[in-house]
C-alpha cells in the first residue's frame, strides 16, 4: 500500500515554494502528494511534476467545479460547454 498527502493541507497551488515543504513529506515517509489543479498552464504542472520526480515522490491530481457557471447538466448550452472547457484545460 502506498500513502499520500493531500496538499490541500497547505495550499491549492503547489510550486517550487513548496519545494522544502515536499521534501520533508518525502523524508517522513510519504510515496506522494495529491495535487490540486485550479489554474495555471500545463507547463506550470509540467515543472512541479519534474520537482516531484526529484524528490521522488509519486502525485495525483484532484480538482473541482462549484461555479454554477460551468454547471454540465445545466440546461443552457454554454454554461454546459464552459463546463466541458474547464475539464478539458483540467486534463491537459
Amino acid at each position: 500500500m502506498k500513502i499520500g498527502m493531500c496538499m490541500f493541507l497547505w495550499t491549492t497551488s503547489v510550486s517550487k515554494k513548496h519545494e522544502a515543504l515536499l521534501k520533508d513529506i518525502k523524508a517522513t515517509g510519504f510515496d506522494g502528494v495529491e495535487i490540486p489543479v485550479f489554474a495555471g498552464a500545463p507547463d506550470d504542472y509540467k515543472r512541479l511534476g519534474e520537482m516531484l520526480d526529484r524528490i521522488g515522490l509519486e502525485r495525483t491530481a484532484v480538482t473541482a467545479m462549484g461555479d454554477p457557471a460551468m454547471n454540465l447538466i445545466s440546461p443552457d448550452a454554454a454554461t454546459r460547454k464552459a463546463g466541458i472547457d474547464y475539464m478539458k484545460w483540467a486534463i491537459d
